[in-house]
């Protein structure tokens, strides 16, 4: 993978440094999209970025509308281009700590959570990576508030998920075989003893 310091990045896109969280290293994935993944020292950034890579290479027939409605919100000062974060700040309000990525800012971020991405097969994390990238183009497409909040988005991404070749029962069974999900209290707080919430089970 080719990797470039914060100043090349800085130079190569003009962009402001305070959007990209002062990150020293960042993975490059696709320079023309301006997808690199910025290296926080939490989880295996090298191993993500060439699958996210992988993942998005094979799926060339996204980056169209994907890239425009990327373009177009940054048009409008929502977001210097995409971000692509693998970091370990996962809170109540962002997501529950067995969550492996979240899309966010109307497909503009995404979140991935290390923990668990540095333990899931790499067929897990492609299929993690196209999930949240059908999210984006859910975004690309047109879809509002409503449609993310009702369900229907995920029904989708399963659809999607199985057309563009991807296994997502993998994925659930891998959690149901590896994966101790957190107590909740009767608020839905999960319990903060571990620094995500969510254990490996010790015999895997």
């Amino acid at each position: 993978m080719k990797k470039f310091k914060t100043e090349e990045i800085l130079q190569r896109h003009a962009c402001d440094a305070r959007c990209e969280h002062y990150a020293s290293i960042y993975y490059q994935i696709d320079p023309e999209s301006r997808l690199y993944l910025p290296d926080f020292g939490e989880g295996d950034c090298e191993r993500f970025a060439r699958i996210f890579k992988e993942t998005w290479d094979a799926l060339p027939f996204i980056h169209k509308p994907i890239v425009s409605h990327w373009v177009k919100c940054s048009g409008l000062g929502m977001v210097w281009g995409p971000k692509i974060v693998l970091h370990g700040q996962w809170s109540d309000e962002m997501a529950p700590p067995t969550v492996l990525g979240r899309c966010m800012l109307m497909g503009n971020v995404l979140y991935f959570n290390p923990l668990l991405i540095d333990a899931i097969p790499e067929s897990c994390v492609a299929t993690t990576v196209a999930h949240e990238l059908c999210h984006v183009l859910q975004w690309a497409e047109g879809r509002t508030a409503d449609f993310f909040e009702s369900g229907v988005a995920e029904e989708d991404v399963r659809w999607l998920l199985c057309e563009w070749g991807f296994d997502d029962c993998e994925l659930d069974d891998w959690f149901d075989e590896n994966v101790k999900t957190p107590e909740f209290d009767e608020e839905w707080e999960f319990d903060k003893s571990s620094k995500t919430g969510a254990k490996l089970r010790e015999d895997c």
